[in-house]
């Protein structure tokens, strides 16, 4: 059986950010990074302030390639999205994933990231660039350069009022494996926070902590490919006999 990987970057990031990890996934798992609208061109894109809208449209434009076997793995806000776009899909009766692995986010019934909670298109430039230069969300040196600060940041305000628009609501635990991965230093995102998906898992969960802080898939040393290898392999026999992957 092969199955696809799809990939949910970090507000602000790129499907890029996965570029390294394409030829070190397991053999029998295929990368599929997701470029989330704005990327391409901010200037001319659609922009989303609500998840709702943006976890419909994603359901909609991956629905084909969904139908064969897959894995979501979701980096910070993108695995908020990838939550919302699994229960879509349950919802609706749509195949699911056979493994949900997440990153450096707080379980959805949980309190957000403080950087997220904050008012953050209330926030001007200059401030919102040095609260994510804080937690390593942005190079030092593009600090001295805030005439680029407006055109980069964007789509970086974009998703986090995305995120901020998120209201909890109820829904049905995850019915496939579901693994955690955090960074020991991360500044955002806590190890009560981090356990808290087990509250999400209907069966097999697992957490990994590792040594980085928030924004681990661009930190090569976090070890943060090897344990989501590790898992996906650990994955493999769970989800072969499990109903979801007939």
């Amino acid at each position: 059986m092969t199955v696809n990987l799809f990939c949910f970057h970090h507000a602000g990031g790129t499907a890029s950010v996965f570029r390294a990890w394409e030829h070190g996934l397991p053999d029998g798992f295929t990368l599929r990074p997701v470029q989330l609208p704005g990327r391409d061109n901010p200037a001319t894109a659609v922009r989303y302030h609500d998840l709702r809208p943006l976890v419909e449209d994603l359901d909609e434009l991956l629905d084909a390639d969904l139908a064969e076997p897959y894995a979501t793995f979701g980096h910070s806000m993108g695995a908020l999205i990838a939550y919302w776009l699994v229960q879509r899909r349950m919802a609706r009766g749509a195949t699911l994933p056979l493994a949900y692995l997440v990153a450096a986010y707080a379980a959805p019934h949980l309190t957000r990231p403080r950087l997220v909670g904050e008012n953050v298109q209330d926030l001007d430039d200059v401030t919102l660039a040095h609260r994510l230069r804080a937690v390593g969300g942005m190079p030092e040196e593009l600090l001295s350069r805030p005439e680029w600060l407006r055109l980069l940041l964007g789509t970086v305000r974009d998703d986090l009022i995305l995120c901020a628009s998120h209201r909890y609501i109820a829904a049905p635990k995850l019915p496939m494996p579901v693994y955690v991965f955090g960074g020991r230093r991360d500044p955002l995102v806590d190890i009560g926070q981090l356990g808290g998906w087990r509250d999400h898992a209907a069966d097999v969960f697992g957490i990994d902590l590792l040594d980085g802080g928030h924004f681990l898939v661009q930190d090569r040393n976090s070890g943060l490919l090897p344990a989501v290898r590790a898992r996906l392999v650990e994955a493999v026999p769970t989800v072969r006999s499990h109903p979801l992957s007939q």
